[in-house]
């Protein structure tokens, strides 16, 4: 509809872990045991680890990255700095090899010229600069400018660091490096890297250095007599001293991220606090920091984003023991220490605020203290604390309220932080207003839960009605929930756990003469409270908003009052009117006569299957399971859609044949509709089980039965074998094509883009191509896109330009030009291989044939260089077998073009060399 993502539980936690800062990690292979790049990346998914830094441009590693959804940092090594400085085409042919090849599957977001040069041996410190923007003009030339660049610095570059507040650059460095390449970094809009390691500095002085403060644990801080700022880690203050050092030079704008830190989990016997135990409170305490959002005392607004060094122990590491023990994990991809590496572990883990109790009595550097749930205490202590801070003791608890500021994370320790530190503040931080019978602690760090802003006084300077809170901290007896755990009726929540906003239900819910109540959203209402609202609803709220998409029922009118009205009111009745089920930040009310939009009728009573995971709610009314259906989320997107849908036919989940052209099903060819029946057809077949309508937020469940035009929808499995050819659509191809509504300028710059950045095959549409006739932009486009769709696979997204192109299942018609085939089924495809075992002048042939394909036939033959995925094995017969096979595919399989001087031969069975899969449908080199 426009208005909402129905991925909005996954957005939520995306949106959560990058409202604080981020957090990478280092993965360096200085070791023979390491497993193999496509594990690694296993590994890092596994754990949510969704940056990485590599100290090379490993060909290896950035195909392994392909596809991965993985953040990448590559490195253009030290040695090369002086021909990179020296030499733009040498930076060009560089990023022509190491980054064009890979992007955008790998997802390369900044490259690092060299690292810590101002300590290597061979002096280059000359060359830093020149080479980074050489290299960054090589990126502008190959529309790169994506990409940020920027050069790791050793913490050793600071001529002064204590005082934080006393950071300086080496006198030597400023002139010559520093300052043109802050001034480098303010025109590119990129950042400067440091490495810092607490753990040098506590080894060397660990008579002047608390371990506590250099691990993050409870200490008593130190105060920075240049600025008075108080700092409780040795971490910060080394930030800070960074900090400083660029202030100094003018250049407080300049972002700041930290490329290296860790700390040892073994060491020699001189290496000091080198331990497990140490590595684990270290990189753990350090973790939970980042990702709570928290800046330094100095930039407090400035979230911290690092990478940890390193993924694993490197046993081919020189120098002392600690060098080969900075890992997170041990070559058998074990944890060398459990902490929590993402921020839903964190969640998990209950370790969502940074300081421990023991903090509680230290003072901040600012005076300012909080109050915050104890998560040792219970769930049942925080549900008790909560209900009464909500109720009796007047706590201001409408921001957790569904859809409101603080509502996310939706965690019972969140919640219970937030009312407990609002009724702290509301008794002005008074003693034993923190306590809760032990369920509450005060901290002197301001808490963080995604978004949230705690504050720190009350909202409107004055204490409640019942007065001062005993000396005890425990609630009054009015608001003490009984010993059964069943809270007071003036506190008690909505089931979904989250207290009702203090205060009386709207006179409106007085019920009418026929006692039905209705709720809607106002129609003066922020547009952004009730898009949070309605996401709500429609996601964890578990409102039926399937009628609200399109197609359903009460889609029209597509307006997002009409569509928050329909998801308000759904969890409204869901909730049996319960108090404070209506009211959606404000946005929504009751009313006690029928609303209407358009044709659509809000009900009274519970409708709502809908949940996001595409599961059976297991409260309210609603409809047995017998009784419902799966249909497509139309917001889940063209791409998404059809490539559930091909998946779903070929894997012959359902009966596909009714969606073919002339068929009761096939609806226009209506993509929401055809995937409608399929996902039904796979959910009755699985007899409606849990999750077995939810594909990752593609399908929801609806009890009202779809309507697509004749098409019937059963609730019994109408799921028989599918088509033998596995036929979906137009026999299983799709292509891509530009939309007309999205302008000329807008497709000549996407025509421009891919065809200069060699991205597509671009030659059908010059002057002598036979694409060229009809010479129209929208005919150009198309082309290009499709060429573009070809050689990505069909692969999810590869075929929406910014909303400039869209998928059709049937060929495209303009005038003689000949668009490539979409992928077919691969019992419908052919491979072109050269001839086996080549002697003589047939060796001859095919090491011609093979030059020609990689060179003026323009197939793709990366894959086959060193470092690529089909290089081995290496032979004369595999390599050629590949690019022969490329140039044959993207001829549309025209058995000419498997000749090669007759060295070249069709098979109608894939090749085989090793791990190498041969593609079966259009491909361009870059």
């Amino acid at each position: 509809m426009g208005t909402f993502s129905f991925l909005y539980v996954l957005l939520s936690i995306v949106s959560l872990a990058d409202a604080g800062g981020w957090t990478g990690v280092n993965y360096g292979r200085l070791a023979n045991n390491l497993p193999p790049p496509a594990k690694v990346v296993q590994l890092l998914k596994n754990n949510a680890i969704l940056r990485v830094k590599i100290f090379d441009a490993d060909a290896t590693v950035l195909t392994a990255l392909a596809n991965s959804g993985i953040s990448v940092t590559v490195c253009v090594p030290n040695q090369l700095l002086k021909y990179a400085a020296a030499r733009p085409s040498f930076m060009d042919q560089w990023v022509q090899t190491n980054i064009r090849k890979f992007y955008p599957a790998t997802l390369i977001t900044t490259i690092a010229v060299g690292n810590e040069v101002f300590v290597d041996t061979t002096n280059i410190t000359q060359f830093l600069v020149p080479a980074m923007k050489n290299l960054h003009a090589s990126l502008r030339k190959f529309k790169l400018t994506d990409i940020k660049v920027s050069s790791p610095i050793a913490f050793s570059a600071l001529a002064s660091s204590y005082p934080s507040s006393s950071g300086a650059f080496k006198p030597e460095l400023v002139e010559s490096v520093m300052k043109p390449m802050l001034e480098f970094f303010r025109q590119t809009d990129s950042f400067l890297m440091f490495n810092i390691y607490p753990f040098f500095a506590y080894s060397a002085n660990s008579d002047k250095i608390s371990l506590d403060y250099a691990l993050f644990n409870n200490n008593p801080g130190v105060v920075d007599t240049g600025n008075n700022l108080k700092y409780f880690s040795l971490f910060e203050a080394q930030v800070d001293a960074v900090y400083a050092a660029m202030s100094a030079l003018k250049y407080d704008d300049i972002k700041l991220v930290i490329t290296e830190t860790g700390w040892p989990s073994k060491g020699d016997k001189n290496e000091l606090g080198a331990s497990v135990a140490n590595a684990a409170s270290y990189n753990g305490n350090l973790l939970r920091r980042v990702m709570m959002g928290e800046g330094t005392p100095l930039k407090p607004g400035r979230p911290l984003n690092v990478f940890l060094f390193a993924l694993f122990n490197e046993n081919q590491k020189p120098g002392p023991t600690s060098e080969r023990n900075y890992g997170l994990f041990y070559p058998n991809e074990q944890m060398v220490y459990d902490i929590p590496l993402n921020y839903d572990q964190l969640v998990k883990k209950g370790e969502l605020v940074t300081w421990t109790p023991g903090a509680s009595t230290l003072p901040s550097s600012k005076g300012q203290t909080w109050c915050v749930a104890n998560e040792n205490a219970g769930a049942e202590k925080l549900q008790a604390g909560l209900e009464y801070a909500c109720g009796d003791g007047g706590a201001d608890c409408g921001p957790i309220q569904p859809g409101s500021t603080c509502y996310k994370p939706n965690t019972i320790q969140a919640h219970a932080s937030y009312a407990f530190n609002s009724y702290y503040q509301k008794n002005a931080r008074a003693a034993g207003s923190c306590d809760f019978n032990g369920a509450a602690y005060v901290v002197d760090q301001p808490p963080k839960y995604g978004n949230c802003e705690f504050p720190t006084q009350p909202i409107d300077g004055t204490s409640p009605a019942n007065g001062t809170p005993p000396s005890s901290g425990t609630p009054p007896s009015s608001g003490t929930p009984p010993e059964n755990g069943t809270p007071p009726t003036s506190g008690t929540p909505p089931s979904s756990g989250t207290p009702p906003t203090k205060g009386t239900p709207p006179d409106s819910e007085t019920p009418s003469a026929d006692g039905q109540l209705w709720c809607v959203a106002k129609a003066n209402a922020d547009p952004e409270k009730l898009t949070a609202g309605l996401e709500f609803a429609c996601g964890e709220g578990g409102a039926d908003c399937g009628p609200i998409q399109q197609g359903g029922t009460c889609y029209e009118p597509n307006v997002l009052v009409a569509h928050a009205s329909y998801a308000f009111n759904s969890y409204y009745q869901k909730k049996a009117h319960a108090p404070g089920s209506c009211d959606f930040d404000g946005t929504a009310n009751v009313v006690d006569k029928v609303p209407q939009f358009g044709d659509c009728v809000l009900s009274t009573q519970t409708s709502g299957t809908w949940h996001g995971n595409g599961t059976l709610p297991n409260t309210g009314t609603s409809l047995p399971k017998d009784q419902t259906w799966c249909v497509a989320n139309g917001e889940a997107g063209v791409d998404i859609l059809t490539a559930l849908l091909k998946y779903a036919c070929w894997k012959g989940w359902a009966d596909c044949s009714l969606i073919q052209q002339g068929s009761s099903c096939y609806n226009d060819n209506s993509l929401v509709a055809q995937t409608s029946y399929v996902f039904n057809g796979y959910y009755q077949k699985k007899a409606r089980a849990d999750g077995s309508c939810d594909l990752a937020g593609a399908a929801y469940i609806t009890s009202q039965r779809p309507q697509y035009g004749e098409c019937e929808f059963t609730t019994t499995s109408n799921s028989t074998p599918a088509p033998a050819s596995g036929a979906w659509f137009s026999q299983g191809r799709t292509w891509c094509l530009a939309s007309k509504n999205a302008g000329e300028e807008i497709l000549l710059s996407w025509i421009k883009y891919l065809c200069e950045g060699g991205l597509a095959d671009c030659r059908q549409i010059q002057e002598d191509g036979y694409c060229y006739d009809k010479n129209s932009t929208i005919t150009h486009a198309s082309y290009v896109f499709n060429s573009y769709y070809e050689k990505k696979g069909h692969a999810p997204g590869t075929c929406d330009f910014g909303g400039a192109a869209y998928i059709i299942t049937q060929p495209p018609q303009y005038g003689e030009c000949q668009f490539t085939p979409g992928m077919l089924p691969s019992n419908e495809t052919t491979w072109c291989v050269a001839k086996k075992n080549p002697e003589g002048a047939d060796e001859w042939k095919i090491q011609k044939g093979l030059k020609f394909a990689c060179g003026e036939g323009k197939a793709d033959c990366a894959p086959i260089q060193q470092g690529g995925m089909c290089y081995n094995p290496n032979t004369l017969e595999a390599h050629a077998s590949y690019a022969f096979n490329s140039y044959y595919q993207m001829r549309a399989r025209d058995a000419s073009a498997c000749n090669f001087n007759g060295v070249g031969q069709i098979v109608n069975e894939a090749p085989q060399y090793g791990e190498c899969e041969f593609p079966t449908y259009y491909t361009t080199g870059s």
